[in-house]
């Protein structure tokens, strides 16, 4: 293939990305400014409350909504994502609600990571690298490309967080240069962990009304399980980064 077809082809791809890219984050703009002041907080009431009616009458339509839910909440970045898996809990119990976002999790997660690294990739590349040269001693100048070697670690680290979103992690991965394929391992080993934790607790609520207002739930919930979970693979990844920088590799 000649040079400038091949430039041509990643300059398309850019394109592509940076267009992807853009719509996703119009779409997240407007959502939490329809969730904050344009009647989104009563949308997602009536919904549940709708979902809760068609549980028993029509399970497997009740399931496909969620689904699609579930799907439109990653993709969009809408921050919406504890209700979701407190309602899923409350609604279809922690087993299948914990099944269901992760289904919608790995199907957003590869189209977010795609459109931001599409048209990021090298932008963000060639910056986080300049960093590195720029602050770190000699000895650790290769510990970015060695961290990008631990994508699984990185991946699954980032998939336990409690801080950080799910719909955000292919966006941090992107930008870090961690591989699609170590994403999408990270998210099928963990990805299911906080969607438990959290329909869990949705489970033990006793009326819609707990779902639609969950500051009172989450008030009494401990994090503890998901922060000592984050810590261990948060741990095992930086040892495994200062084992490598240490020996050279």
């Amino acid at each position: 293939m000649q040079p400038d077809t091949v430039r041509a082809i990643r300059t398309r791809a850019r394109e592509l990305g940076l267009g992807a890219a853009a719509v996703i984050a119009l779409l997240s703009a407007l959502a939490i400014y329809w969730l904050a002041w344009g009647g989104g907080a009563q949308w997602v009431t009536g919904t549940i409350h709708a979902l809760d009616r068609q549980v028993a009458a029509n399970f497997w339509v009740a399931m496909t909504v969620f689904l699609a839910v579930c799907f439109v909440v990653q993709l969009f970045i809408v921050p919406t994502g504890t209700i979701t898996m407190l309602a899923g809990g409350f609604l279809f119990g922690s087993m299948m609600a914990t099944g269901i976002y992760w289904v919608g999790q790995l199907l957003a997660a590869p189209i977010v990571f795609g459109a931001v690294r599409m048209g990021f990739g090298n932008f963000a590349d060639s910056k986080l690298d300049a960093i590195v040269e720029r602050y770190l001693p000699g000895r650790f100048a290769d510990v970015l490309e060695i961290a990008r070697s631990e994508g699984l670690m990185a991946a699954i680290s980032l998939r336990l967080a409690p801080v950080i979103t799910s719909a955000v992690v292919p966006i941090l991965a992107a930008v870090g240069g961690i591989r699609l394929t170590s994403l999408m391992m990270g998210s099928v080993l963990v990805g299911w962990v906080r969607p438990l934790f959290w329909s869990s607790v949705g489970a033990t609520a006793h009326s819609v009304a707990e779902i639609s207002s969950p500051s009172d739930i989450i008030s009494k919930v401990s994090l503890t399980p998901i922060l000592l979970a984050f810590a261990a693979a948060a741990v095992v990844f930086a040892l495994r980064i200062v084992f490598k920088v240490r020996s050279g590799s």
